[in-house]
């Protein structure tokens, strides 16, 4: 039987050469820790650090390269495959295309089967099916899901596409339930609203909310609050976050008029860029609450 090299051993001799540069990449903070670890030999470090980072910025070729060599260091020829595939999809044209070949064969030559061109099949499963389950409005199982082919180490240059239609459909859903609360119409549903909080609490537990995700969470708690007759809490979730959307001012503006805060009431609604009736209507009752008259703007609401 043909001796086969370990490819770790093969990388090993020019460490020069495979110890990771600084290049533009490496000034994101994942990677640079990724390199640091690399660089001192810490390779299972590295290799979490850096398939941290290619999930962070999918489309960065040089980051393929180096979680491939990271991951051969681990043993994990799978995911080095998989890795070496895509950098070299990302990169065509690249310098150091012919090595990275090398390497790519080398490593095809030390695993029984070959994985399957394209993401890692398992987690790719995983994130189809956290698409399906977004697409029926079960966003706390697509969230989930989602997170768990992450962590079992889903990549792909088109992640954040995939992303998109896991998390698309829960913005869709945050967008009508504002719709809903300010169209005279439609009522958004303590289910709808519940359903929501529980997706966004769900995604807060796999990284940090982005400030839109923060806002929406914010503003169905609020929006629970007020429809569960808690108007103090639902000033309290609605106040940070009220000025993203004249809708939110507005639901901040009823919360104050059920505590008797005319005054401030009638000074958020007077600063509305959406002067409708219904606008008018509350600024004209909020009016007289503060002791003003407030019969203009009742007058203008009706049409008189």
């Amino acid at each position: 039987m043909k001796f086969k090299l370990p490819l770790c051993l093969v990388l090993s001799t020019q460490l020069a050469f495979l110890s990771v540069s600084v290049s533009a990449h490496a000034q994101a903070p994942t990677a640079a820790k990724a390199r640091e670890h690399y660089n001192a030999g810490q390779y299972r470090e590295a290799a979490a650090a850096y398939l941290l980072a290619v999930q962070e910025t999918p489309k960065e070729a040089t980051l393929y390269r180096d979680l491939a060599r990271a991951k051969i260091w681990v043993d994990d020829l799978e995911t080095a495959i998989v890795a070496y595939r895509f950098y070299l999809l990302l990169r065509p044209l690249s310098d150091d295309r012919q090595k990275i070949e090398a390497e790519l064969a080398h490593a095809l030559k030390q695993v029984r089967v070959p994985p399957p061109e394209g993401p890692p099949a398992v987690t790719a499963a995983l994130v189809a099916r956290a698409q399906v389950k977004a697409a029926s409005g079960d966003f706390t199982a697509a969230v989930t899901q989602f997170a768990e082919a992450l962590a079992r180490g889903y990549i792909d240059p088109d992640l954040e596409a995939e992303r998109e239609k896991v998390l698309g459909p829960l913005t869709a859903a945050y967008a009508k339930i504002l719709e809903a609360f300010w169209a005279e119409s439609q009522v958004a549903s303590d289910g709808d609203l519940a359903r929501l909080i529980e997706a966004y609490d769900a995604l807060v537990k796999v990284r940090a909310a982005k400030p839109s995700e923060a806002t929406a969470a914010a503003a169905c708690r609020g929006l629970f609050a007020l429809r569960g007759g808690d108007p103090t809490r639902a000033l309290e979730t609605l106040s940070p976050v009220a000025g993203s959307d004249f809708r939110l001012r507005f639901a901040q503006a009823v919360a104050l008029m059920k505590l008797g805060r005319h005054d401030e009431a009638a000074q958020a609604l007077s600063a509305l860029e959406d002067q409708s009736p219904r606008v008018k209507l509350l600024r004209g009752l909020a009016e007289q609450g503060a002791g003003r008259d407030g019969s203009a703007q009742l007058k203008a609401a009706l049409g008189l």
